[in-house]
Parts: C-alpha cells; structure tokens; sequence
C-alpha cells in the first residue's frame, strides 16, 4: 500500500550540492532569502553531534543562567531549526518561527558554513559550535536526563508520541571508545576497513577507533 505522505522516506534532493532531507529541500529559497539579524546567534553543526546540549547551553547563557526560564518550552521552540519543514504539518517551516521571534535569537541548523545564507555573514551573526572529542575531556559527565535520573523538563515529559515508530529500539549507546568490537565480526570488520581504505585514499583524516 502507497503511503499517503508524499515526503516520508524519500530520497534526499541536492541543494547547492549538498544531499537534502526531502521536506527541508522544498521551497529552498526561503533558507537563501532567509533574513538574519546582527545580534543572531547560529549554532552549526553535524547532525547527532551535541547540537541539543549547544542550544541548551546557549539558551542558558542568554537567560542569565536561569535553569527555571529555561523550563518554560520545548528546546526546538526555544532554538528552532532554520531549514526544518514539514509540508502539510508545519508547511511555511521554521523560518516563518523564526521571524516573529523577538531578539537575540538562537538559530540552529545543521546547514554547511558555505551555504548558509548570505546575510548570516552580512551581519556578522555569532556562529558557536563545538569541535572536540568526548574522549578527551577527563571531566566525568555528573548528569544525564536518560541515564543517572529524570529529565527535569515538564515540557518534554508531557510530549505525545503520536507520529514516532511504535518499535523499541535502544536508541542510548555506552558512549565509550571501542565498543563496536561488541557488534562487528571479524569479517565486518576487514570488510569496513577494506571499504573504508578504498573510499578515503588521498584524505588526511583518523578517527580514532579505540583507546
């Protein structure tokens, strides 16, 4: 059976050369076009790479370190992300959000630096992100909302999960250095350095793959 919604699980679309989640690539212009303001601040990042703790920490900075003003909404109402959209359920997407945020605004994407839009270097926004291997950091992390206790967000305690994938899976890893070995064969594992080798010849880059 065809699924009604057009855009879940399509392939990716180029934007400026770039792959593009489905929804977000549609009515690219309004990300182009978008209108940012000197006191911006941007947070660039990969995806799944500690975007939520960045935002939170600069929400909290600009709240004056106030923990209970923080509380008051969900992050991506607090910090929305500039190229999210979703046609049919949030179909002028965030960028519409973002324009009638008041100021200093705290906008998120996850946009490459060289095709944000052009007024983001107009205006000389503030752009943070954070580029440093956990492994690194000595400093033993105290709190976790998913693992040492409960998240302390009313907010996202009261989220509905209609819409989410009604599976189980254990979405939380160990966080250390090394544990694929407890997922990889032998065999998958020469089979991803042979294909890692092929792809990556005449690059620079290591990653480090244990400790």
């Amino acid at each position: 059976m065809a699924d009604s919604d057009p855009y879940l699980r399509q392939p990716c679309l180029t934007m400026h050369g770039i792959p593009m989640v489905n929804a977000f690539a549609h009515n690219w212009e309004r990300i182009d076009t978008f209108q940012s303001r000197p006191d911006d601040i941007v947070v660039v990042t990969y995806p799944k790479s500690g975007t939520t703790w960045v935002s939170e920490i600069m929400d909290m900075v600009l709240k004056g370190g106030d923990p209970e003003k923080c509380k008051k909404d969900v992050i991506w109402e607090r910090v929305p992300m500039m190229e999210c959209a979703a046609p049919g359920v949030l179909p002028p997407g965030s960028t519409k959000q973002l324009e009638a945020m008041p100021s200093p605004r705290i906008i998120k994407t996850h946009i490459p630096a060289h095709i944000l839009p052009k007024s983001f270097w107009e205006n000389r926004c503030k752009v943070t992100g954070w580029n440093e291997p956990t492994w690194r950091d000595p400093t033993p992390i105290r709190e976790h909302p998913a693992l040492l206790g409960p998240c302390k967000s009313p907010h996202a305690t009261k989220l509905s999960a209609d819409g989410l994938c009604g599976t189980v899976s254990p979405f939380m890893r160990k966080g250390t250095t090394g544990d694929w070995k407890n997922h990889f064969t032998v065999a998958q594992n020469e089979r991803f350095e042979q294909d890692y080798a092929q792809k990556m010849s005449g690059t620079d880059l290591c990653f480090r793959t244990q400790i």
